[in-house]
C-alpha cells in the first residue's frame, strides 16, 4: 500500500467520523497539514480558501496545488450559488472537504448571526456529503483560553456546536503532533503516523 494513502487514512482514523475542527495557533504549521492531508488524499479534494493563505502559498510557488485539489475562494455575494454546488458535488461522490479556515469565513459576514452561518454551512456540507463519504476538515487560528477555545485574533470563542470534534495542532521536536481536545489519549505524530 502507498505510504502516503496510509498516512491519509492513519489521520483520518484519528480525525473520526463528522466534521473536525483542527486548531492551531500559527497559520504557517496549519496550512502545512492542511496541504500534507490534501496531497495525500484517497479522493477529490474542495479546499475551500477562505482566509487566502494556502491561494498565497501556490501563487507563490512556496507550494505545489496537487492535480486532485479545486481551491474556492467564496465571497459574500456568491456564498448561496457557492454552497450549492458544492453541497451538489459532496452529496455525488465522495470528496474531501478542507474548510480554511473559520476565521475566514467568521469575517465574511458581518453582525451578531456571522457565527451561526458558518456553523450552518458547515453542518449543512457535511450532513448532505454523509451518504457519499465526503469527509469535511475544518481548520481555524485559535488558542485555549481560559474559557475554552478562542478564535485569533480577537477572542471570539468557537461557537457551541463546533465544540465536539477538536483536534489541537502543535509543533514538537521537529515534526507536527496532533492531539484530541478532550480525552487523555496521545497525540498523533504526524512525522510518524506511518511506521
Amino acid at each position: 500500500m502507498d505510504k502516503n494513502l496510509d498516512w491519509f487514512n492513519t489521520v483520518m482514523g484519528f480525525l473520526g467520523s463528522g466534521p473536525s475542527m483542527v486548531l492551531c495557533p500559527h497559520p504557517f504549521p496549519k496550512c502545512t497539514f492542511l496541504d500534507m492531508l490534501a496531497r495525500t488524499a484517497d479522493r477529490s479534494v474542495i479546499y475551500v480558501d477562505f482566509d487566502m493563505l494556502y491561494s498565497g502559498y501556490v501563487a507563490a510557488n512556496m507550494l505545489q496545488q496537487p492535480v486532485n485539489v479545486l481551491v474556492r475562494r467564496p465571497e459574500v455575494a456568491g456564498w448561496r450559488e457557492e454552497i450549492s454546488g458544492l453541497i451538489q458535488m459532496v452529496s455525488i461522490e465522495p470528496y474531501l472537504v478542507i474548510i480554511d479556515s473559520l476565521n475566514g469565513m467568521n469575517t465574511m459576514w458581518t453582525g451578531r448571526d456571522a457565527a451561526r452561518l458558518a456553523n450552518y454551512s458547515i453542518m449543512l456540507l457535511a450532513a448532505l456529503g454523509r451518504k457519499s463519504g465526503t469527509r469535511v476538515v475544518v481548520s481555524a487560528i485559535a488558542r485555549k483560553g481560559s474559557g475554552g477555545w478562542e478564535l485569533l485574533p480577537g477572542g471570539r470563542q468557537l461557537p457551541g456546536g463546533m465544540t465536539e470534534n477538536l483536534f489541537a495542532l502543535e509543533v514538537g521536536a521537529g515534526s507536527l503532533l496532533i492531539r484530541k481536545d478532550r480525552g487523555a489519549e496521545d497525540p498523533l505524530d504526524l512525522g510518524r503516523a506511518v511506521s
